[in-house]
């Protein structure tokens, strides 16, 4: 039992010959193709994390074993750890040079210099310091629960001395965490960003966009770009078959109120001002977690009716969208619901031959939002006329529906319900085209934000049983852990691709929308035009990260 205790006592200072091999089969399975090429930079980090996690795990399944089956032959075994140690030291760079064919032909996509030998030995340095400083934290929390163990151990017996030091070095290191750097860092990001989002870089428009319900600086950066972002009837008229109107906008920033249900009155009043209701199409869209909209969402609606539309969005976080997943995730869904329900209701009071066209839309981020304000896809297609969900993360309660009730035969990545036509997911323009669907949730095989889930850790998902889609890296497949891990690093760079790849649509939602509104009077050859101009211009909708 002694034996035993001494063993928990030094969980976190006792070299572990089961975590070094646990870790170098996580350096092995890191160097394994994933859904996007990385980086050097990105390899290094994706493979010296694995090495830490599998290490642990390892490492605490070898102290286990050592506090249940202790012994002379445990501890001969034990006398291989240096040997098991130096292996790994070896396997480092050894394991990196068996999987360089994989490696060119992920580098070769990014454009790199193959036989740059420097290439290879950055992923061994990041690795090494990625190591360094998991190292240091694991070091702080050894001295923490020694001192902790120490103490405690003169009062009370040595069985309740180690489990109170471990819950205690737990709930410090959490409470430390969450106190002084999580909420303090949250809070002080968004504080800045608050100021900086507020603070007036463009005059205000003297024309009837300006307000007297919306003040012009509380719309924040993104709300004055977005109002002042609309086409012109000039651009309009370039593609329209009838006479252009200018499309109106509304946009409530969150400084505007501290409330979702106030932000989304002053939208409402903001549309009743503007003429909003009294439009052929109302777009509502649920932005990113910077209050970023998508122009490629929005203008392609505007074009299609030669602006006899209105857009509105309402701001829920000053964030971007990966700091905002982690902390905001509740207030995409909260802002969404409020103004779609304020909007709604009223709608309902206009005669029913003389409502507009109401659709949704959002993306990322936005999408889970703008999903999560609908119970269910039949509600979805009850309450509005039609939806454009981009890049949707898997926890979007509408997307795991479609999933689960998919038919059989139909694959993750493109799930068809025939009992709900009115619905169409995929990637590919083929893949909307001669459809009735009249809802869409565009989503890429390769997008690592639609296709990262928590249950990577421990479970294969279908899609990576299905046959893979051609735009997936070649030679993926689902491993614990390490998969999980590889899709997390490839969302940082999900966005550094060319348009139509990974997390990056370009003019797909064009497509996408020409396929469910079925505009009246356009045909390929003006819309071939309309994506042309768009592509052109494309460069200026992208603004600060998402």
């Amino acid at each position: 039992m002694r034996a035993t205790l001494e063993g928990l006592s030094a969980f976190f200072g006792r070299r572990s010959g089961t975590g070094i091999v646990f870790a170098i089969v996580a350096y092995q399975q890191s160097l394994t193709p994933s859904l996007l090429p990385r980086t050097w930079l990105a390899q290094g980090v994706i493979s010296g994390l694995g090495v830490v996690v599998l290490y642990l795990l390892g490492a605490g399944l070898g102290r286990l074993a050592a506090a249940v089956f202790d012994g002379p032959r445990l501890e001969r075994i034990r006398r291989w750890r240096v040997v098991i140690g130096w292996a790994g030291v070896v396997a480092l760079p050894l394991l990196l040079l068996l999987s360089v064919p994989g490696r060119q032909e992920e580098w070769r996509a990014l454009g790199y210099d193959v036989t740059d030998r420097f290439l290879y030995l950055g992923v061994v340095v990041v690795v090494i310091a990625v190591l360094v400083v998991c190292g240091l934290v694991i070091a702080g929390l050894r001295w923490i629960y020694h001192r902790i163990f120490r103490g405690v151990s003169r009062i009370v017996p040595l069985s309740i001395a180690a489990t109170v030091s471990v819950l205690v070095t737990i709930l410090v290191t959490v409470l430390a965490v969450n106190e002084f750097a999580y909420t303090r860092f949250m809070d002080g990001i968004n504080e800045a960003r608050s100021g900086a989002d507020i603070e007036v870089g463009e005059e205000e428009p003297a024309d009837p966009r300006a307000s007297d319900v919306v003040d012009w600086a509380s719309l924040g950066r993104e709300g004055r770009r977005f109002i002042t972002r609309a086409p012109s009837t000039g651009e309009l008229e370039r593609f329209a078959g009838r006479e252009p109107m200018e499309p109106v906008r509304v946009f409530v920033g969150r400084a505007s109120d501290p409330g979702f249900d106030g932000r989304a009155a002053l939208a409402v009043e903001e549309l009743e001002r503007s003429g909003g209701f009294e439009r052929s199409v109302l777009l509502v869209v649920t932005p990113t977690g910077t209050g970023w909209v998508n122009e490629q969402i929005v203008q392609p609606v505007e074009y299609f009716h030669a602006g006899d539309t209105a857009t509105v969005a309402v701001q829920y976080s000053h964030l971007p969208s990966p700091v905002a997943y982690v902390s905001e995730q509740h207030a995409a869904v909260d802002s969404a619901t409020a103004l779609i329900d304020a909007v709604t209701a009223r709608l309902e009071q206009v005669p029913e031959d003389e409502r507009p066209l109401l659709l949704v839309a959002g993306e990322s981020l936005g999408a889970y939002g703008g999903t999560g304000a609908f119970e269910n896809l039949d509600e979805l297609v009850r309450r509005v006329d039609g939806s454009l969900w981009v890049g949707t993360p898997p926890m979007s309660n509408l997307r795991r529906e479609a999933e689960r009730r998919r038919d059989p035969g139909s694959l993750q990545i493109r799930p068809r319900i025939e009992r709900l036509p009115q619905l169409v997911v995929g990637g590919r323009e083929s893949e909307f085209e001669g459809t009735v669907a009249t809802h869409a949730f565009l989503q890429f095989a390769d997008d690592p934000i639609v296709w990262w889930d928590a249950r990577l850790l421990w479970r294969r998902p279908d899609w990576l049983s299905e046959p893979l889609d051609s735009r997936v890296m070649p030679g993926i497949s689902w491993r614990p852990v390490t998969t999980f891990l590889q899709l997390t690093a490839d969302q940082v760079v999900g966005t550094e691709f060319g348009e139509g790849w990974g997390h990056r649509y370009g003019t797909m939602p064009l497509m996408t929308w020409y396929e469910t509104l079925d505009p009246a009077g356009w045909d390929a050859t003006r819309l071939a035009a309309l994506r042309a101009h768009l592509d052109e211009i494309a460069d200026s909708f992208h603004g600060p990260v998402e």
